[in-house]
Formats: structure tokens, sequence, C-alpha cells
């Protein structure tokens, strides 16, 4: 009976591995998406092929965790603007009414309609983000996780994972850290 125990958390803890390192990982190359808005406007990961890097976020306003990071975001978006770095946010179901929300501050979502890119990318949770370098119309992904060390308390971060490796891309580096568990409202498959 031990034995079963045993085996069936080793099983059990080898599927929550798997799901929490599915999809891209740092170094590969990403394959392009396009999505609309809620107005229908078409979004594409290949109209950003010019910037330095793109910071792919899979959000949904009506997560608690995302609303708590949502100025942050806001304010990296700012930041980093004027050095080429564009910002993507893409709307992602946190339960099973899908319906899309406006974000505070007139933030615009790509629709994740199908979960089809959510999915293939890995993304867990929201909000989650992925940052990616352009090189010659491909992209790939440089870093991919938690914003930061503290979704609750702005002013107790101590490690602005996106920031940094931001900075880093800026600076033609690879990030020092390319991956930290991000931590928010799970994305709910349907």
């Amino acid at each position: 009976m031990r034995k079963i125990i045993i085996s069936c958390f080793l099983l059990l803890f080898t599927l929550h591995l798997q799901a929490q390192t599915g999809g891209y990982q740092p170094g590969q190359k990403v394959e392009a998406f396009t999505l609309q808005t809620e107005t229908g406007q078409k979004v594409a990961l290949t109209d950003h092929a010019a910037s330095k890097a793109v910071v792919v976020i899979f959000t949904n306003a009506l997560c608690p965790y995302a609303q708590l990071y949502q100025k942050r975001l806001q304010q990296l978006n700012t930041d980093y603007a004027g050095k080429g770095v564009k910002f993507l946010f893409i709307q992602s179901a946190i339960n099973t009414n899908n319906t899309t929300t406006k974000a505070a501050n007139d933030v615009q979502y790509a629709v994740d309609t199908d979960q089809k890119v959510s999915q293939q990318w890995g993304a867990t949770k929201t909000p989650e983000v992925f940052v990616l370098q352009p090189d010659n119309g491909t992209f790939t992904l440089r870093y991919k996780g938690a914003i930061d060390d503290n979704p609750q308390v702005e002013g107790y971060v101590k490690e602005n994972f996106l920031k940094n490796a931001l900075d880093a891309i800026v600076a033609n580096q690879a990030p020092a850290i390319s991956q930290k568990r991000a931590t928010g409202c799970s994305i709910k498959r349907f």
C-alpha cells in the first residue's frame, strides 16, 4: 500500500512539474501569433519585429493579482517605450465566463479566445510575462514568468525580474535570470 501511495504522489508531482514547465523555454524561438482586441483590431507579434524587445503579458482584469500589477506594468511600459520595448497584453480566461473586461487606464487587451496562444506558450497564470528578443523576423524567448518577487506590496519588492531582464536585453546582454515561476490566478482551460 505504501508503494502505491508513493507512486501516486510521484506521478502527481511529475504531472504538476510538467504543467509548470510546458510551453516555450528560454532560448527557444516562438511562433508568431495574430489576435484581435475587444474592438476587433488585429494585433500581430510580427508587427513588432523592429523592436528591441517585446513583452507579452498574459493577464486578466478580473484577477486580483493582475490588478495589483497593473500600475507596475503600465509604468514599465512607459519607462521602456523610448528604449524600443513593446508591451502586448493578452486576455486569458481565469474562469468559465471568458468575457472581456476593459482594464483601467485604457490598456488594450488582445483576446486569446480559443486559448491557442496561452497553451502553446505554456502560460499558466495571470499575470505571466514572456520577454522576446526579435532578430530578423523571428522572436527568441529570453525570460518567462514572474514580474517581481512581491505581488502584494510594490514597496517590498526586492527582485524586479522583468525589469532586470529588459535592462539586460536593452544592453545587448542575456538576462541573468531567464525564468521565475509566476504567481497569480490560474488560467482555466476549457
